[in-house]
């Protein structure tokens, strides 16, 4: 009996242990398949799943990517097809987003535009860590694929921003097909005397505006005694392009007030005085630039936003607002001065320095200072050395440029060029830039424009000076 229960207890036993066995060798090569499947989990893989890895993996934010990728396609089409009728359904929208922006006290484009440069940056590096952690080449392509779809998004909102806020508006043909200006080819001797009226406008200003011109110690005017005045310089731009749009219906937009640059200091180095921001809608100005840019910069800005993206559009849109429209003195002596200043370089260029002083000295002395001071002040900010200096028309100083302008300060302009002394060409028609080409076809509109011009000097430059 106790044999017989010693064999059958021996027998279970016997039979655990192999029961045992057999269940540690199953263990043993499941751990090991797992372990496999750790270090290639793809190979019983189906084509659907690993599109599924390289697609929608994980399946929500790729629904979220793909959905702003579309959105990003849908703005594209908008930027293709924009026409008038485009313009005017979104014109509500793009007031939105732009009146939502102007809220916002500092320049938010600068803002999105480092938040999604950081936010890149910081996906890509976890991008990269990711890759040196997983295993399987369709993981790894996974993790990039998914890095192409976030691009691709934080191209789509930008895509989408631009669209709506600028790109329904692109459509505007020039200024020249829908209104009685034209940027028509112009002779020298038109131009001259362009040049002569721009003078005349910036002395008429400085005159009549003496109370709301202030120049500081250097030289540089201002609109107010203290501080900068980018937001009220930004209303009375708005009240000018609400007047030019009773002669201009494309010119009407919403009012909006310039912001400052966060970083002007990148701006500068670049030559950038002013953007208009394409997914915002916001006017933002350099104010590393001296307070006399800023009027003809602000709407210069504003008739970018209202789809005139033409340089050279938009900036004589800007002289009118300006001199035209606004009864600002300031705004008017900045407009005038200004296109002085963008004309006098091809001025000089097409008739040399004796010419080109001729010219200057008949400005006003507050306005010549004020030149001198703003290329000292833009040779300094873009690392330049200046050596121009001011000197006042009545000293004569052997080595300064103005003993040409001495010499010529009381020489009849049109008996100059009639003896040949200043040679202008009369009768052939040159493309001086559609800006100058449109001041000067805007001057010969005045039925004025040729009447001499010798009370320009007669006021400025009396023969008593002599």
């Amino acid at each position: 009996m106790s044999e017989n229960l010693e064999k059958t207890v021996s027998s279970e036993e016997t039979s655990a242990v192999d029961n045992f066995s057999d269940t540690s060798t199953e263990v043993e090569l499941e751990l090991d398949d797992l372990n496999d499947q750790k270090v290639n989990p793809e190979i019983d893989m189906t084509m659907g799943e690993k599109l599924k890895v390289l697609l929608m993996k994980p399946l929500v934010t790729s629904i979220i990517k793909w959905v702003f990728v579309v959105i990003g396609i849908v703005g594209l089409v908008l930027y293709l097809v924009a026409g008038k009728s485009l313009a005017q359904a979104f014109k509500g929208v793009s007031g939105g987003i732009a009146s939502f922006f102007s809220i916002i006290p500092i320049s938010m484009i600068e803002i999105l535009i480092c938040a999604a440069a950081l936010g890149i940056f910081a996906y890509l590096v976890f991008i990269i860590v990711r890759t040196i952690q997983v295993k399987g080449k369709f993981h790894k392509g996974g993790l990039w694929v998914q890095f192409g779809y976030t691009l691709l998004a934080v191209a789509g909102v930008f895509s989408i921003l631009f669209s709506m806020c600028y790109g329904v508006f692109t459509y505007r043909d020039p200024l020249s097909e829908s209104t009685e200006y034209t940027d028509e080819n112009v002779t020298n001797y038109d131009f001259s005397k362009t040049m002569l009226y721009l003078i005349d406008g910036i002395n008429n200003s400085l005159y009549y505006g003496s109370e709301n011109i202030f120049f500081n110690k250097y030289g540089s005017s201002k609109y107010a005694n203290e501080g900068r005045s980018t937001d009220v310089i930004s209303e009375k731009i708005s009240e000018a392009f609400d007047n030019a749009a009773q002669d201009i219906p494309s010119l009407s937009g919403n009012a909006l007030n310039a912001k400052e640059l966060l970083f002007s200091d990148i701006y500068s180095k670049f030559r950038i005085s002013s953007i208009y921001s394409p997914f915002t809608g916001e006017l933002c100005v350099n104010t590393d630039y001296p307070e006399v840019i800023m009027p003809m910069q602000i709407a210069k800005m504003m008739a970018v936003q209202r789809g005139y993206t033409d340089d050279g559009d938009a900036s004589f849109i800007a002289f009118l607002v300006c001199t035209k429209y606004s009864d600002d003195y300031y705004i008017n002596y900045s407009g005038y001065f200004n296109a002085y200043l963008e004309l006098s370089s091809v001025f000089y260029n097409e008739n040399g320095k004796n010419l080109h002083l001729y010219m200057a000295n008949a400005l006003k002395e507050s306005a010549k200072k004020e030149y001198v001071q703003l290329v000292k002040e833009l040779d300094t900010l873009y690392g330049l050395s200046s050596d121009i200096e001011y000197i006042a028309a009545t000293e004569k100083l052997p080595a300064s440029d103005y003993c040409d302008v001495a010499k010529l300060m009381l020489v009849n302009f049109e008996d100059n060029v009639a003896s040949g002394n200043i040679a202008i060409d009369n009768t052939e028609t040159k493309d001086y830039g559609r800006f100058c080409n449109y001041l000067v076809n805007y001057y010969l509109l005045d039925y004025d424009f040729e009447t001499s011009v010798e009370e320009v000097y007669a006021e400025y430059h009396p023969s008593t000076l002599n």
